[in-house]
């Protein structure tokens, strides 16, 4: 037999999903469940892909198809042409942002050594390895740290930054 209360949040679920568009009530879900469990505020857009989270000491992630790079990020970090941001993590105190291009990864790993020299970074470690290509910089009081992974299945090579500060 069941509890009047909980025939009640049986009876408000049900006209609450009826009274609200299915996208919208699902969309509207995940972001409370996700504000609940970490205290940010969330925007889950189906319409363009993207997932935002603004945590409350001004952290923020975006995750999607296409997501706009820092404007905080300095210009001397190189971005590779024709890259799609697919990540981007920033805490104020550094950011991580992953990329993906169509594009062998040994192009891509040429293309960053050369930037980094020419922005003025010092690339303190080079390791390859059969997942791919690890590179570890600096710039002053600033670090860089870059992951560069080629997914032939998919044609396309992710590149992962970390930058941590400096100028």
């Amino acid at each position: 037999m069941c509890r009047p209360s909980v025939r009640w949040l049986a009876l408000v679920l049900v006209v609450g999903v009826a009274a609200c568009s299915p996208g919208a009530c699902a969309e509207r879900m995940v972001e409370e469940a996700i504000e609940a469990e970490t205290g940010g505020e969330v925007d889950l857009d189906s319409e363009s892909g993207t997932l935002s989270v603004s945590g409350p000491d001004g952290e923020t992630m975006q995750v999607g198809e296409s997501v706009p790079l820092p404007e905080d990020l300095p210009s001397f970090v190189p971005i590779y042409p024709d890259s799609a941001p697919r990540m981007v993590i920033n805490t104020g105190q550094g950011m991580q942002i992953s990329l993906e291009v169509a594009e062998i990864a040994s192009t891509v790993v040429a293309w960053y050594r050369n930037q980094l020299e020419a922005n003025g970074f010092e690339i303190r470690s080079d390791m390859v390895g059969p997942m791919g290509t690890v590179l570890a910089c600096g710039r002053g009081e600033g670090t860089l740290g870059l992951t560069i992974m080629e997914v032939p299945d998919d044609n396309l090579t992710v590149i992962t930054l970390m930058w941590d500060g400096g100028n």
